[in-house]
């Protein structure tokens, strides 16, 4: 504790000096806290204790800009639950490094850019990869990031390390071991097609090594395009994805993937209301495929990087993929209506409609039925703006189960309601 308060000190104290020097030209400080209380009822049982929980994040930052093509960034985010410590004089040491990179622009005079380090990464309409920010710690990134940019294109190619096993960097072996990762791979191009039109392309391989028997967990690859369209009062967004390799459920039973997801959005903006309707498809494995056993194919969907909050409704009953119901598949047809006038006050209600591609057989009084529908959320968030950078969001969302989603929950028939209050900072 001693050295943490001298190194506060001396932070500070280089600070200032920095500061009566004038030599603070190009530095940038930056804050954020989100602080949000939860009632979760999400079980179907209203005879069940219904959970209550605080959740914090805060996030102090420093970036600097040299010669306008380097940047410097250090992001350190506290990531906690109230009460975690136990007690008033626990200290849980849960500071960490969330961001920390260096990003260097038009690098060796070319049209290249380079960045290295640890990053926050968010691409196209984040299905596939973004950095989820309702976790309360958020998605980062470890590795390397080469763009190339020109009119109307760019594109990237990274290597991001997701999990290391062997640490080999700590305590080198004296007998060399393999070298045990989870990384990914891609390269994701951005194309300008017309002033109103665009397309994302791209193509990623994500390979966790760790070992299930003989076989490694999963080699997945993940190719996909996204195209936007935007026409005035009405734009639209379509994605289409793939995703082949193999997964391996239990030891020595290595599975062929070959999993898609479908999505549709089409927006009318007209001030103050924007009116969306969204579709979105994942497949799934049904039970003629299920029972093929070793010589089935895996076709669930997995964007493990992706932000799927925003997607499959605030109370996130089908937010992972292979958990959560989405063994045989996910639809969801969804309405959103937002109102953004000029006011410190925003809303927005949506409608969602779950249902599974494949059907299950379940059990209606004692007889064995076909069923697909999962059930119906709403989800009504009220916004206010306090002051610049600082703003309240209360949630209110209720899930009207179906038959399959109640057969989940043990033959519970209540609906399932999830409320929130947050607060969010930035400075």
């Amino acid at each position: 504790m001693l050295k943490k308060l001298l190194f506060l000190a001396l932070a500070l104290s280089f600070a200032n000096i920095i500061f009566a020097q004038g030599v603070a030209e190009g530095w940038k400080f930056s804050g954020h806290s989100q602080i949000r209380g939860e009632l979760d009822s999400k079980d179907l049982d209203f005879k069940s204790q219904m959970n209550s929980f605080t959740l914090m994040k805060t996030r102090l930052s420093v970036e600097k800009t040299f010669e306008n093509n380097f940047k410097f960034f250090v992001q350190m985010q506290d990531s906690r639950v109230f009460g975690m410590e136990g007690t008033t004089l626990t200290d849980t040491k849960n500071v960490d490094l969330h961001q920390g990179y260096v990003e260097m622009n038009n690098f060796l005079n070319t049209d290249f850019s380079l960045t290295l380090g640890r990053k926050e990464i968010s691409y196209g309409s984040q299905r596939v990869i973004g950095p989820n920010g309702w976790n309360n710690v958020s998605r980062a990134f470890d590795g390397v990031n080469v763009k190339y940019k020109s009119d109307g294109f760019w594109i990237d190619a990274f290597r991001y390390t997701i999990n290391a096993t062997n640490n080999l960097a700590v305590g080198y072996p004296y007998t060399s071991k393999q070298d045990v990762t989870w990384s990914m791979y891609g390269l994701w191009a951005n194309i300008t097609m017309s002033e109103k039109t665009k397309l994302d392309v791209y193509a990623l391989y994500d390979a966790d090594l760790t070992k299930v028997g003989v076989d490694n967990k999963y080699e997945k690859y993940t190719a996909g395009l996204t195209y936007w369209g935007n026409y005035g009062e009405l734009s639209t967004t379509v994605d289409a994805i793939y995703q082949g390799g193999t997964y391996t459920a239990a030891a020595n039973t290595p599975l062929d993937i070959s999993a898609y997801l479908i999505t549709f959005k089409l927006q009318y903006d007209a001030k103050p209301f924007t009116t969306s309707i969204h579709a979105d498809i994942h497949s799934g494995t049904s039970t003629e495929e299920l029972a093929k056993g070793k010589d089935r194919k895996y076709q669930i969907f997995d964007a493990t990087h992706g932000s799927k909050h925003i997607f499959y409704g605030a109370m996130d009953y089908f937010n992972t993929a292979a958990s959560n119901m989405l063994d045989y598949g996910l639809m969801d047809v969804y309405l959103r209506l937002i109102h953004k006038a000029d006011s410190p006050f925003s809303a927005q209600l949506d409608a969602h409609y779950f249902m599974s591609p494949n059907p299950y057989t379940i059990n209606i009084d004692g007889t064995p039925e076909e069923r697909s529908d999962l059930g119906i959320e709403f989800d009504l968030l009220l916004n206010y703006q306090v002051a610049k950078g600082i703003g309240f969001e209360l949630g209110n969302c209720v899930m009207l189960p179906g038959e399959v989603l109640k057969h989940k929950y043990n033959n519970k028939d209540d609906i399932g309601y999830f409320g929130y209050l947050m607060l969010r900072a930035n400075f």
